[in-house]
């Protein structure tokens, strides 16, 4: 912390108001893999960091920024393309699981309650 606030004191006093568990990896449940990598989103994320290594922080996180946003905006011309209310792949998984539940008995048990049964 104090690393920081050699850098930039108002980063400093900015983080230590902001409770710890927010940030603080000692805070994080026991059930949350956070020190496993349980897909590659990290691998990928420190790949595509390989050509910053050798820039300051300030420009790496301009660099990071630029990218974020040119990844956005092809995410949001894609959803653009889109032709229902969710994203296809999605969309996908719920009509597979309509058509596995057509057969399906339902029994109204009151109020908002149903069941099915096996």
């Amino acid at each position: 912390m104090n690393e920081i606030g050699v850098v930039n004191s108002q980063a400093k006093q900015w983080i230590e108001n902001i409770h710890a568990s927010f940030w603080s990896q000692a805070y994080f449940p026991d059930w949350i893999p956070c020190n496993q990598n349980e897909n590659n989103f990290t691998e990928c994320f420190n790949n595509m960091l390989l050509e910053t290594r050798s820039m300051p922080i300030s420009e790496m996180i301009d660099w990071i920024q630029g990218k974020m946003m040119v990844n956005m905006q092809k995410k949001r011309s894609r959803c653009r393309r889109w032709e229902g209310i969710v994203c296809p792949a999605i969309e996908k998984i719920l009509n597979n699981r309509l058509d596995r539940s057509r057969g399906c008995d339902l029994f109204f048990m009151g109020g908002d309650e149903y069941e099915i049964p096996e």
